[in-house]
């Protein structure tokens, strides 16, 4: 039975954990503001339409036209009939802002874990201080990745349930892995979940290894076997949405190419485009060894700064200059450091020494997997062949966020190495302690004198050269002092640390105070570097409003009744501000359709060019453009003034008729003839996998468009004779039905991305339905799952009761 002393103790740290997600992001909780997320703005552009149709009907669109010419809302913002697991998710939470709640579940999260782990109280409350407040954690809040840090928040609840129904509650495991599990993944990041199956793989063979030979294997098999049910269930909970990303996933990016046969997924460059270099994970332990963030703001005093004002540069403006300095000299094109503690290494060492083999192997396996694999392209010995052959690596990009499994790892290595340290103080584990110290220090002094050898150069300078020698001397000056500020500065708070630790093994302090100093500075070490990130333009007013109607947008939405596509000219497919207002070319998403991301590099981009060519030129003849006609692109915005839009008249419509199919061999010659054919009057067909068509048909004919809703469109035709329509819609071959007077019929994909229908002579009702059973009968599992889920948690609490009983 659990004591009321630690009920007290566990009311006080929850107390604790709370206070200080209060210290940390107060302008939330005392000014009304909300955090300043970069991500989160493009997806409430990208979203808007989804969300103002289901305000005003009730309904799901479950297709949006305000991104890419179309796509899946399901990959945006859909409503699932999982409310339940949404109602545990908020008690969890205790009702604190999103995503500021994601850091409490965090903390909380941890510490259960280690209080699972049998790590005392004061040892848990440390780790959970140190995992949930690394700088992964904040600076991913900040940046907008509330997917990625929600999911994370819950892999060690995750590990809790697995150990706990493994090593002595099944029941009480069963219920915590089910339920933990299902929030994770409701959060709905797939590679953070990807990553916590690898982490409970290495755990789980590891388990299995002691336990063969323990002779407790067929006892473990059925434990493990009980806790598969659990993950059962909880993935039941989300079979909906999994269903739709997994049926998605074959038709995006992150799919196969068509055109590329060498490319199974994402591109290898694309994936390893941001990877660690090999001395990167440094900064593990000492966060400015490589300048820090892509971009720093520097003191007045600093060598930049003082240089600045002898160069005869006002002090206000020089502060202004100072805000972002290019600090970071590693080799990634944009990173920011993801600090662990200043005790990283200590805590490998410790856990290295002090704990034994089924204690720690596992561990260090995870410690060093997680960084690995970070190094992505620096280390394509392993990499390569894992995103060539290991099951589904080749979906997820930015393999640098991997690292969160060693920043994790070494965190646990770390409390249960020192739980077994104050545990049993024998003279052995003191001098392997005393060991641990030293190596520890002997590091940061040989980075101290290393520091005086290194160039402080980095990829980034190559963006320098054009500036004064005396800009970069000066920069270069301040990334060594960063290097040794923080190094210096680690090492103190090491020795104080550990300092503290050994005065009460040798009994000069006593264990109160030793866990209150500990505590105390664990909140400072991580607290002093997060500052360098939470800024006061961290935080925005609620109700600040980014999407306000530019005079261009004004302009567009007055004349634009039939709702022609709009095309951004600056930056399009990398902004979702075009999507909050009007239907989009552009928008803003990792998982576009594969079709449509290749339509971009081998058209649209070079139309793009063409388009400002003759802008240039004080044209509007617009007439060559083949595909960005076909997309129906009835303006171009190339700035938020009202002159900076300009009127197509070429655009081809909603849907046209053609005289001709051009009939291709395969994906690569339909794309290659997209740029030379008349697309008004000819369509291009892949013949390899729409056969049987007409070569020619009678393009006299009208259609007018009945109705519109994202996923349900009604056009009135009248033709002659049998006719080919082209549709300025994307082609998407799950979930779309075509009725023609109430009659099924199947759509072929023309121009390599567009909707073609061949309709028969005289009146027509065309009636055009997105229904994907991957949400009709996807969301009936989702919604029975999280039935049962929230049935058993008392059912299996009750039990639990009456058995202690």
């Amino acid at each position: 039975m659990i004591k009321k002393k630690e009920i007290l103790y566990h009311f006080l740290s929850i107390v604790l954990f709370l206070s200080i997600t209060v210290y940390l992001f107060n302008p939330i909780f005392f000014e009304d503001k909300i955090v300043n997320q970069h991500d989160i703005e493009q997806w409430k552009g990208s979203s808007k339409e989804v969300k103002d149709f289901r305000e005003k009907t009730g309904d799901e669109p479950l297709w949006t036209n305000s991104m890419f010419s179309g796509m899946p809302a399901y990959l945006i913002d859909v409503k699932w009939d999982n409310n339940l697991i949404l109602g545990i998710h908020k008690i969890v939470s205790l009702g604190i802002p999103h995503p500021i709640n994601y850091i409490f579940i965090s903390f909380i999260s941890f510490y259960i874990m280690l209080i699972v782990f049998k790590v005392r109280i004061p040892l848990s409350i440390i780790g959970s201080i140190i995992f949930t407040l690394s700088s992964y954690m904040i600076i991913g809040i900040l940046a907008g990745h509330n997917a990625r840090i929600g999911s994370i928040a819950f892999i060690p609840l995750i590990l809790a349930g697995v150990h706990l129904g493994l090593t002595r509650n099944i029941k009480i495991g069963f219920l915590i892995t089910m339920t933990s599990l299902a929030l994770q993944i409701r959060v709905n990041h797939l590679q953070i979940t990807y990553y916590t199956l690898l982490i409970l793989l290495i755990y789980g063979i590891s388990f299995l290894i002691y336990s063969y030979k323990e002779n407790n294997l067929k006892r473990d098999l059925i434990n493990i076997g009980i806790l598969s049910v659990a993950a059962l269930i909880s993935i039941g909970t989300f079979f909906g949405e999994l269903w739709s990303i997994a049926e998605y996933s074959k038709y995006s990016i992150r799919g196969p190419s068509e055109i590329q046969t060498n490319e199974k997924g994402l591109s290898k460059d694309y994936a390893f485009q941001y990877s660690n270099g090999i001395f990167e994970p440094l900064t593990l332990v000492i966060p400015n060894i490589l300048g820090g963030p892509s971009q720093q703001e520097l003191n007045i005093n600093s060598n930049l700064g003082k240089a600045f004002l002898n160069n005869n540069i006002g002090r206000q403006q020089t502060k202004e200059q100072l805000k972002n300095i290019p600090t970071y000299w590693g080799n990634q094109p944009f990173t920011a450091p993801y600090y662990a503690s200043a005790l990283s290494l200590f805590f490998i060492l410790l856990g290295l020494f002090i704990l034994n083999s089924k204690e720690k192997v596992w561990l260090i396996i995870l410690t060093s997997l997680g960084i690995i694999l970070s190094w992505g392209n620096n280390f394509e010995v392993l990499n390569s062949f894992l995103f060539e052959y290991f099951p589904g690596y080749n979906k997820f990009r930015s393999v640098t966020f991997i690292i969160i499994i060693s920043i994790f790892s070494i965190v646990l290595m770390g409390m249960i190495s020192l739980e077994k340290l104050l545990l049993k103080p024998t003279k052995k584990n003191i001098d392997l302690f005393k060991k641990s110290v030293l190596l520890t220090g002997l590091f940061f002094i040989i980075i101290l004198i290393i520091s005086n050898f290194l160039s402080y150069s980095g990829a980034v300078d190559e963006n320098l050269k054009n500036l004064p020698n005396w800009f970069i001397n000066n920069l270069i000056a301040d990334r060594k002092d960063m290097l040794i500020y923080d190094t210096i500065r680690n090492l103190i708070f090491v020795l104080i640390f550990t300092g503290c630790i050994y005065l009460h093994l040798i009994g000069k302090l006593k264990s109160i105070f030793l866990m209150l100093i500990l505590i105390f500075l664990s909140i400072i070490d991580m607290n002093l570097i997060n500052n360098r990130f939470i800024k006061e333009n961290s935080f925005m007013r609620k109700n600040k409003e980014n999407f306000t109607l530019t005079e261009a947008d004004k302009k567009i939405l007055n004349n634009n009744l039939s709702k022609e596509r709009v095309l951004n000219l600056q930056n399009p497919f990398n902004e979702a501000t075009t999507s909050y207002h009007h239907q989009s070319v552009g928008g803003y998403h990792g998982a576009k359709l594969r079709r449509y991301q290749d339509l971009i590099e081998f058209g649209i981009s070079n139309e793009i060019n063409d388009v400002i060519k003759t802008i240039q030129n004080r044209s509007n003849d617009f007439s060559k453009l083949n595909i960005i006609n076909m997309l129906n692109v009835g303006y171009f915005k190339f700035n938020n003034t009202s002159n900076g839009v300009i009127k197509n008249n070429f655009q081809f419509g909603k849907a046209w008729y053609v005289s001709k199919l051009e009939k291709v061999k395969n994906p690569k010659e339909e794309i290659e003839k997209l740029r030379n054919e008349n697309l008004k009057n000819t369509a291009i067909v892949d013949n390899s996998k729409f056969p049987n068509l007409k070569n020619e048909y009678n393009s006299d004919g009208t259609i007018i468009t009945e109705s519109y809703k994202p996923y349900q469109m009604i056009y009135k035709t009248s033709n002659l004779e049998v006719s080919f329509l082209v549709f300025s819609e994307i082609f998407y071959p799950k979930g779309w039905e075509v009725y023609i007077n109430n009659q099924p019929s199947n759509f072929v994909r023309v121009n390599y991305i567009l909707r073609g229908l061949e309709i028969p002579a005289g009146e027509n009702t065309i009636e055009i339905k997105f229904k994907p059973n991957s949400f009709v009968y996807g969301n009936l599992i989702t919604k029975y799952s999280s039935l049962i889920l929230i049935l058993l948690i008392p059912i299996i609490l009750l039990f639990e009761y009456n058995r202690k009983k």
